[in-house]
């Protein structure tokens, strides 16, 4: 599930409009093993999570939102427009919140023309962190084999991960062991 927030010109929006980090958010396909989800800024919503609320960190209210929403994880992704007129940039910070684990993914820096972030701009952003939340994903996910079997060790020839529970993760999805 994510959690977009946007912060320019001294104001932090979360769930108040215009948010165009929002808006862009709403508007990304999901393709990938891993859902988009964003929520719609209800009456829960905003008693559950705020912007101080997101920016800060607080896990167990991060995780009530995404239970709210049945999502197994929250992605509060910060997009912040910074610099002078001849030099604005859209520095994109995001963290992957799940029970009680957080994880960052790489900061990105984009380079604004003009005095606002374009839309094209902003889903170039969105896209990105999309896939960096995919791949974090895949990397931290393995399917486990039944616990009663011995824990052979397989490979996936393709990608030369190893694994000690009969599947491989891949970007191709997982590839079944023959142990």
């Amino acid at each position: 599930m994510i959690v977009p927030v946007y912060s320019a010109n001294g104001e932090v929006l979360l769930w108040d409009d215009p948010n165009p980090w929002r808006e862009t958010w709403q508007n990304v396909p999901s393709h990938g093993l891993v859902p988009l989800r964003v929520p719609v800024g209800d009456l829960t919503d905003l008693s559950l999570v705020n912007a101080r609320i997101a920016l800060s960190g607080d896990v167990a209210s991060l995780q009530e939102l995404a239970e709210h929403h049945n999502a197994g994880a929250s992605l509060v992704t910060v997009a912040t427009l910074e610099g002078s007129a001849a030099a604005r940039q859209l520095k994109v910070s995001s963290t992957r919140y799940t029970q009680g684990n957080a994880e960052s993914l790489p900061d990105r820096t984009f380079s604004v023309q003009g005095d606002q972030p374009s839309p094209e701009l902003l889903q170039q952003a969105a896209t990105e962190v999309a896939q960096d939340m995919e791949i974090a994903w895949r990397q931290g996910t393995t399917v486990m084999g039944s616990p009663r079997r011995p824990r052979a060790a397989s490979s996936c020839r393709r990608h030369r991960w190893r694994t000690g529970y009969g599947y491989v993760a891949c970007s191709t999805r997982c590839h079944r062991s023959s142990a």
